[in-house]
C-alpha cells in the first residue's frame, strides 16, 4: 500500500508541473503491483518498478523530467 500513496503523491504533483522527480525503488514489477499501483501494466512485469512508473508519470506531463534510481529508499534516510 505504501507504493501506491507514493505515486499517487507523485501524480498531485506531477500534473501541475513540480519540474522535476526521482523514483526510488529495487523491486521489480510482480502481477500483484498492477492491482494496487495504477502507474503499472501488465507490460511492466519483470521490470524495474522505479523505472516503469518513472516513464509512465513522464507521459502525463511533457515538462516534467522523471528520473529513477534502482536503490533501497529507506537507506536514504
Amino acid at each position: 500500500m505504501k507504493e501506491l500513496c507514493r505515486c499517487a503523491s507523485l501524480l498531485t504533483h506531477h500534473l501541475p508541473g513540480v519540474g522535476r522527480f526521482t523514483v526510488i525503488d529495487d523491486k521489480l514489477v510482480a502481477e500483484a503491483d498492477l492491482g494496487v499501483n495504477f502507474f503499472l501494466d501488465q507490460d511492466s512485469i519483470g521490470k524495474p518498478r522505479a523505472e516503469r512508473a518513472a516513464a509512465l508519470l513522464g507521459e502525463l506531463n511533457p515538462d516534467v523530467v522523471g528520473g529513477f534510481r534502482i536503490d533501497v529508499s529507506n537507506k536514504l534516510a
